[in-house]
């Protein structure tokens, strides 16, 4: 089983993309959380393993490399 990650500051977008995801037979996932910010996505983040994360990078506060040599991507 997939575990899904949603950060969004749109509620709405968030629960459109689970619908989406059921009304296209997608169910072999586990949404962990809707975060409609950056801490809470982090806090989320840190205390959970999470295999996919669905992020609107237009959101305020936006997103950064922690590093030139990781491929990891923080929330900053």
């Amino acid at each position: 089983m997939i575990s899904i990650l949603l950060i969004d500051d749109e509620i709405k977008w968030m629960k459109s993309l689970q619908r989406t995801l059921t009304q296209n037979g997608i169910t072999d996932y586990e949404l962990i959380h809707m975060a409609q910010n950056r801490d809470e996505a982090l806090e989320i983040l840190a205390d959970r393993k999470v295999d996919l994360v669905f992020l609107d990078l237009n959101m305020g506060g936006g997103i950064r490399r922690r590093s030139s040599e990781s491929n990891q991507t923080a929330l900053s």
